[in-house]
């Protein structure tokens, strides 16, 4: 085993562990919402606090976890429904706040995930200007080489054609050119 794989194993170990306790944590909050609901009455609206399971879910870097989130979410509310206490509210009462909360939880969700998609397609047109500039730097060094290339081969060639001159001159003078 190559240090490479024994670096993308324990980079997958950590992604693994990570992905592991955000799952562990949308659920311990999830149950927590969920017995919350449970111990209010029917007319509280306490469905509306699986938002925070969803905004939490975000974390994940997979899109799906967030839809299966907001459908756990959902039928959490259904079952809150069934297990909350029961008082003399009219039902249509019941029915609108558990029917707001389901809402709440899949405008949240979709929002949430029209934004993380925004994120991303931002964070790809920065890679894409970096990427840009650093040809830029690299196509500015490539002309100050060139253009200092271009100085040297001035000189050589001004001196050349100083050294012809001198010679011509000499010629002139002594009417010869000496060895």
């Amino acid at each position: 085993m190559t240090i490479s794989d024994h670096q993308d194993e324990n980079k997958l170990d950590w992604v693994s562990s990570s992905q592991s306790r955000l799952h562990i944590t949308c659920g311990l909050l999830a149950v927590v919402v969920l017995i919350a609901d449970f111990l209010t009455p029917l007319g509280v609206a306490t469905g509306v606090a699986y938002i925070v399971v969803v905004l939490v879910s975000l974390r994940s870097p997979q899109k799906q976890h967030t839809i299966v989130v907001a459908l756990i979410c959902t039928v959490l509310v259904v079952i809150g429904y069934y297990g909350s206490l029961r008082t003399e509210i009219p039902a249509y009462q019941v029915y609108t706040n558990r029917a707001l909360s389901i809402l709440a939880i899949w405008v949240t969700a979709i929002l949430a995930m029209i934004q993380r998609e925004k994120n991303n397609l931002l964070l790809k047109e920065r890679l894409r200007i970096l990427e840009s500039m650093r040809e830029i730097e690299i196509q500015e060094e490539k002309l100050k080489v060139l253009r200092a290339t271009m100085h040297t081969v001035q000189d050589i060639t001004g001196n050349f054609l100083n050294n012809l001159q001198f010679f011509t001159f000499e010629i002139e003078r002594h009417k010869t050119l000496s060895p």
